[in-house]
């Protein structure tokens, strides 16, 4: 099994996103009640960045927030997202096991 590619952050957003489509409010704040500090531009780039990696999909819908029209942006967990974070909780799962013994046969 090869080393996942996902950071913990990754992996962290896309199990939340199992459940189904989020905003990005949604998101950090999951992270802030985590103790996760990461500005709002962090976050947004590092969504980009699962977007460009196909693993979430990414789109804006309006909402209304006293009088004022604003686009807010939710997210899904893609079929390859998905895929991505089972095989990562199943490496994880399996190192945890082997308490780190015979990990020399993961590719690095």
């Amino acid at each position: 099994m090869p080393i996942p590619d996902l950071s913990n952050l990754q992996f962290f957003i896309l199990g939340h996103l199992l459940n189904g489509t989020r905003t990005g409010r949604d998101l950090r704040a999951a992270l802030a009640k985590e103790k996760h500090k990461k500005s709002r531009a962090a976050f947004y780039q590092m969504m980009s960045r699962m977007e460009e990696n196909k693993l979430v999909n990414g789109w804006y819908e309006p909402k209304k927030i006293d009088g004022h029209i604003v686009q807010e942006r939710h997210y899904e967990a893609t079929g390859t997202g998905v895929t991505t974070w089972e095989r990562t909780r199943d490496f994880l799962i399996e190192a945890a096991l082997l308490g780190g013994r015979g990990m020399e046969g993961y590719a690095t």
